[in-house]
């Protein structure tokens, strides 16, 4: 009994541990500029498209490294898939390619983009960028 205690425990550290390695992605723009405007942060959307290679790229190997999670907890992370509920946003904000992330303040107000697919500690210094945009941008 005591063994499939531990187990169980282990593996709920584990599974806790796992969790907390992933930005939790929202879904609802919506949410996604109520929590921006109460947290005062930027929002970090994702844009891209069902049939992206440099998309799934960005997802597999960019957005769960540790320089890009450490940077991903000072955004509100929104992902949107431009052929459906992004549609509008990719017009709104001249997306052309994918991926293509974008960088908005909570009056959704385009402060930095990053174009194309980066590695992730380029990714990362482009995160840093869009914060220092985003202080010059309200003042």
């Amino acid at each position: 009994m005591k063994f499939f205690l531990a187990v169980g425990l282990g593996l709920s550290i584990v599974a806790s541990a796992a969790a907390s390695n992933a930005i939790h992605w929202g879904r609802d723009y919506e949410t996604a500029v109520k929590a921006a405007t109460k947290s005062h942060k930027l929002m970090m959307v994702d844009m891209f498209t069902d049939d992206c290679v440099w998309c799934r790229r960005l997802d597999a190997y960019v957005y769960p490294s540790k320089e890009v999670l450490k940077e991903s907890g000072n955004f509100v992370p929104l992902k949107m898939n431009a052929e459906y509920e992004g549609r509008t946003a990719a017009g709104v904000y001249g997306v052309e390619g994918y991926p293509t992330v974008l960088f908005l303040n909570s009056n959704g107000d385009l402060v930095y983009k990053i174009i194309g697919y980066c590695p992730p500690a380029v990714f990362a210094k482009k995160m840093r960028l869009a914060l220092q945009a985003a202080k010059s941008h309200s003042g």
